[in-house]
């Protein structure tokens, strides 16, 4: 099971990362996702949403796909899976909503994501069940239907009909398991539909965290690493958002507020450092050199604006020279 939630965990990742790319007009939050959203931790200092179904569509996909082969989607322990299932997680998850919670003393972050695609419960749990690593797994029943645990990992999930994984934090499971059957309109917090309805791209896959709830890890992560000394100004981050849509061409839009003007003004030119730093390493090839001169770098006060656009071309490009552009 560890297997199949990493595979999930990696598909979030893979499509957050490996398509990292402004249109004018700010798209709206419709009703369904506000709903969606409604039923995620109040204790949420991160939420997210990814359309993978919408990114499916898209002329990217194909350099998506060339991803995911660096993945455990293409090994053999994952065929075995999906011959037995039926199930290509790749093809078969539609949507994904995540919220995270920040860390209590030495705990990792908490997590739940509602996961919506075309699920077979009884195949997959047989296949699970006749496999040794998942025999940590123990079914229960909650609210009359079954429900998983991982007590190691303290880690549990649960499938609501056949259009829904939820998976995460035991006790946030049982939560929106609690809220989805209750019967009542579940409505999102002021200050969370206020930073949602910030974000430019809505269709896409989207992100906005409350910084200041993961000071002490920020700080901790940049000690680690070597491009941390460039980024000190991030400690003063108070919140940030992401989102981005694929349409004929690839759009991001990034804002991130910091505790004054000053602090601001030090993350921009950091940024603008790394991406100096990239178009060095491929001085060589004048149009990947464009293809960057493309992300523009913003102050507003205390707020940093990123944003770009980037056509297919461009993002081939640049992937072209992915082992040699050092961002340090």
């Amino acid at each position: 099971m560890k297997k199949i939630i990493m595979s999930l965990l990696i598909l979030l990742v893979v499509i957050l990362v490996g398509i990292k790319c402004s249109g004018d007009r700010q798209e709206s939050l419709s009703n369904s996702m506000a709903a969606e959203l409604a039923l995620l931790p109040e204790s949420s200092a991160g939420v997210g949403h990814i359309n993978i179904q919408n990114l499916r569509e898209s002329p990217f996909y194909e350099m998506m796909q060339d991803n995911f082969s660096r993945t455990p989607f293409h090994s053999r322990e994952y065929q075995e899976f999906m011959d037995a299932t039926g199930i290509d997680l790749r093809k078969d998850i539609h949507e994904i909503y995540f919220g995270i919670s920040p860390r209590k003393e030495e705990e990792k972050a908490e997590f739940l994501a509602v996961i919506k695609g075309d699920f077979d419960p009884a195949k997959i749990m047989n296949y699970i069940s006749g496999k040794e690593d998942y025999s940590e797994i123990m079914q229960e029943n909650y609210q009359g239907q079954p429900f998983y645990r991982i007590p190691e990992e303290q880690l549990a999930f649960s499938f609501v009909e056949q259009s829904r994984l939820i998976l995460g934090k035991e006790g946030m499971v049982q939560a929106w398991l609690d809220e989805n059957s209750s019967g009542k309109k579940a409505s999102l917090s002021a200050g969370l539909e206020k930073q949602i309805k910030s974000l430019k791209y809505k269709s896409g896959a989207w992100f906005t965290l409350d910084a200041r709830m993961f000071a002490e890890a920020f700080s901790e992560e940049l000690q680690r690493h070597s491009e941390g000394k460039h980024l000190q100004a991030l400690e003063a981050l108070q919140d940030f958002n992401f989102s981005m849509k694929a349409d004929k061409k690839l759009w991001f839009s990034g804002i991130g507020n910091f505790s004054d003007n000053e602090k601001a003004k030090l993350f921009q030119d950091a940024l603008k450092g790394l991406i100096a730093a990239a178009k060095l390493s491929v001085s060589e090839d004048r149009e990947a050199v464009n293809v960057l001169n493309k992300i523009g770098i913003r102050v507003k006060g205390k707020r940093v604006l990123l944003d770009f656009k980037m056509d297919k071309e461009d993002i081939d490009r640049l992937r072209a020279h992915r082992d040699k552009i050092a961002l340090r």
